[in-house]
């Protein structure tokens, strides 16, 4: 089963027997159908890719998306008809599938990303993404402004996507862009000064951080050179927190699908020994300890390691940051911990899907 965005408020479930297997060539060719491409034209979906950009969470994680003590809705105890009638009277909201969203993971199993391995993005693509998304009053979204970024990157000279981001600001939007912009024209002055006071690097490397996971998307992923030399300097000037640093360049690693580096930055961040890598604290970035452990779990997965990744989640569990509710728990992680202990329990050989 998949989960797909069916339009404002709508959600679509789509589900199969057996696992999919998808022939991109002949989904193309039905896409430009005449009569599936009239209906297509109709709700501006102009291009395959903005079809399957549609696709939030893939087969891969869905059925591990619930927890274990989730009600089941079914003919016979239909909690939603209850539910969801109520949460419409006193305006409540549905969130979890934007938790879940793959849209914003730099690797993701969903049709779109295996569609992005063999058939790179062109122009006339990433037009149709912002098409879609401001016909449908998607505009001020996370995912348009990636695609925005990714539409500058690859044709500098283009003015619509400079027009499109005037027009329709990032929804609810940080002032990290600005402080990023500002602080940049003193970087020599917050590189010399960390020797002895790395607070205002600190800060810089913290505002680039923000902008960077704002644009990050399966679309794009935003160059990271001068983040890494921030927190490489960081590093070597504020001791007490290179734990932190380690782990967040290890998740730039991941990103750049340099696994070899990011396994090495995890261990390092993770080691328990304290003379090696100082004080075993994360308070600068709580979360930065479940985002590099879901992207471990999730590599040992991609290799089918499954003990592996079961070995990190029991890490996970142990530290606090996965199957608890006292605010640190990481809800991605917990879903890949659900998955890895579903997939340890299956037996051998039956771990693939």
């Amino acid at each position: 089963m998949s989960v797909w965005r069916g339009g404002v408020g709508d959600l679509i479930l789509i589900g199969s027997a057996q696992p999919r297997q998808v022939d991109f060539d002949a989904l193309q060719k039905r896409f430009h159908t005449p009569a599936v491409w009239a209906d297509m034209q109709r709700i501006d979906l102009w291009r395959l890719s903005v079809l399957l950009s549609q696709e939030m969470i893939s087969p891969q994680h869905t059925l591990f998306v619930p927890e274990p003590e989730a009600q089941i809705h079914s003919d016979f105890y239909p909690v939603l008809e209850y539910l969801s009638q109520r949460a419409f009277f006193v305006r409540g909201t549905a969130t979890l599938h934007t938790t879940f969203d793959e849209s914003f993971w730099s690797r993701d199993t969903t049709l779109l990303a295996q569609y992005l391995r063999e058939r790179p993005l062109d122009e006339n693509d990433l037009k149709a993404f912002t098409l879609f998304q401001t016909v449908n009053r998607m505009g001020g979204g996370k995912l348009f402004h990636s695609v925005l970024k990714r539409w500058q990157t690859d044709f500098p000279r283009a003015l619509a996507p400079l027009e499109l981001s005037a027009k329709w600001p990032l929804q609810n939007a940080s002032s990290s862009p600005f402080q990023v912009q500002r602080m940049a024209g003193f970087r020599d002055e917050l590189f010399e000064a960390a020797a002895k006071d790395p607070e205002l690097l600190r800060l810089y490397g913290q505002f680039l951080l923000r902008t960077y996971h704002t644009e990050r998307s399966i679309l794009y992923t935003p160059p990271d050179t001068e983040l890494r030399s921030v927190l490489e300097r960081l590093l070597a000037t504020d001791l007490p927190n290179q734990r932190v640093y380690r782990l967040q360049l290890a998740e730039l690693a991941w990103d750049r699908r340099d696994d070899a580096a990011c396994f090495q930055l995890a261990r390092d961040g993770f080691d328990p020994q304290t003379n090696g890598f100082g004080p075993i604290k994360f308070d600068l970035d709580p979360q930065a300890p479940a985002r590099v452990l879901a992207r471990l779990i999730e590599t040992a997965f991609t290799d089918g390691r499954y003990q592996d990744a079961l070995d990190w989640c029991g890490q996970a569990k142990k530290q606090g940051y996965a199957g608890n509710k006292d605010g640190r728990a990481y809800p991605i992680l917990d879903m890949l911990c659900r998955k890895a202990e579903a997939l340890a329990n299956q037996p051998r050989g039956q771990g693939s899907n």
